[in-house]
């Protein structure tokens, strides 16, 4: 985003009328100001039905890898292999990419302090993945088969490329600015109902960027830093979530794969109430810090008169370079990462002290949710620190 560095010519007029040379110096001369463009040209609505499509688009990431769990050990038995090569397959390498893209959406179409909550949105539909992707796979797999989860996931992901082909309108402000500008004539969806009445056709479309290498975001220290930690937890999560069914299986018996695909539930619902909630603390965290950082502002006169000259220019206080962006993010990653590990251990001790089923339901549940809380607080924080690159640096953040 580049920042315009001067302020708007103050319109003096040099044949000044008599009454006008009597005013008082002090007296400001008038200023004639160009309407600021907003961020984005899409309606609120418009906006909901970006991101609701693009959490559909990143379902299929999650549940191509959860909706076979449940019938890992019928997998293992049918085809002579352990429980532990079955869990090593990578039916999910091809669909990984739609989490990035609709982070990159996110930072197309959102002001960065919007994005908490429509982030939480996006990570609904990851988040559905793990909750149903299973229950679908133990119902499909005991009632019909094994295979009928493959001829599901084939039935589903088409339906979803047949709806993006058909009306999602494209984002990347490279190409379309902030959506005003109308897409190149092969890039257009099928059906135009999405931005279309904010079209101009005037618009100058913007220089085009060379081709980003993504691998570069491994070289930041503190990119790595924050990767690092989310990596741990991601693996944890899918080290507990891969083992359900095996598990309960052996310690559990009265479980069938119907019955091991609702305990998926439990984990999946967590993030997904992590999700909408983590969402909506995380934009009230931004408000707070982004108020506090605005009255020590007003406290300096002359860091308050080039504050309220960027705000002309700017759409958000997060570009600032002294903005404490990590504080309005990262403030309270402490406390799900401590949570998510407390949780951790006591499922694993609810297993090995053979409880009650519901004791390892409920940590289930504490785990999706801490989880889903800590990963949305990181996901914002690079998008904001890489706004014009949301999708690289997210895929460089499933990568790790």
């Amino acid at each position: 985003m580049s920042v315009q560095e001067g302020r708007p010519a103050p319109n003096v007029d040099g044949d000044k009328q008599p009454e006008d040379r009597e005013r008082p110096s002090s007296e400001e001369p008038t200023t004639t100001k160009r309407p600021k463009a907003p961020y984005s040209v899409f309606s609120r609505r418009e906006k909901w039905a970006v991101v609701c499509m693009g959490a559909f688009a990143s379902l299929f990431s999650p549940l191509t890898a959860n909706v076979y769990l449940p019938a890992i050990p019928t997998l293992s038995e049918q085809f002579h292999v352990t429980i532990e090569a079955i869990n090593i397959t990578v039916t999910a390498a091809g669909s990984a990419s739609t989490v990035a893209l609709s982070a990159g959406v996110i930072a197309d179409i959102i002001p960065a302090e919007e994005r908490g909550g429509y982030t939480g949105i996006v990570n609904i539909g990851p988040m559905i993945g793990p909750a149903f992707g299973p229950v679908i796979g133990g119902v499909l797999a005991d009632k019909l088969g094994w295979r009928a989860i493959f001829w599901f996931l084939a039935i589903a992901s088409g339906s979803c490329m047949l709806l993006i082909i058909l009306i999602f309108p494209e984002t990347v402000r490279t190409q379309v600015g902030n959506g005003s500008i109308p897409a190149p004539r092969w890039n257009r969806p099928l059906i135009p109902i999405i931005g279309r009445s904010t079209l101009d056709a005037a618009s100058e479309r913007p220089p085009p960027r060379p081709f980003p290498n993504p691998f570069r975001f491994f070289t930041a220290p503190d990119l790595m830093i924050i990767l690092f930690s989310t990596a741990t937890i991601y693996s944890t999560f899918y080290a507990v979530s891969a083992t359900i069914s095996s598990l309960f299986s052996d310690k559990y018996s009265f479980l069938n794969e119907t019955k091991i695909g609702l305990c998926y539930l439990s984990i999946g619902g967590g993030g997904i109430i992590g999700t909408a909630s983590a969402g909506r603390f995380l934009d009230w965290q931004y408000t707070r810090v982004k108020r506090k950082y605005e009255i020590s502002l007003r406290t300096d006169s002359e860091k308050n008169r080039e504050s309220a000259r960027i705000s002309d220019t700017m759409s958000s206080l997060s570009t600032h370079s002294d903005f404490p962006i990590e504080k309005a993010c990262l403030q309270t990653q402490h406390i799900w990462i401590i949570l998510f590990s407390v949780c951790v251990i006591g499922y694993g001790w609810s297993l090995q002290a053979d409880t009650s089923i519901a004791v390892p339901l409920v940590l289930l549940f504490f785990i999706g949710f801490s989880m889903v809380a800590a990963m949305t607080c990181v996901q914002t924080i690079i998008i904001d620190l890489f706004p014009s690159q949301g999708s690289s640096v997210t895929a460089t953040f499933a990568a790790s």
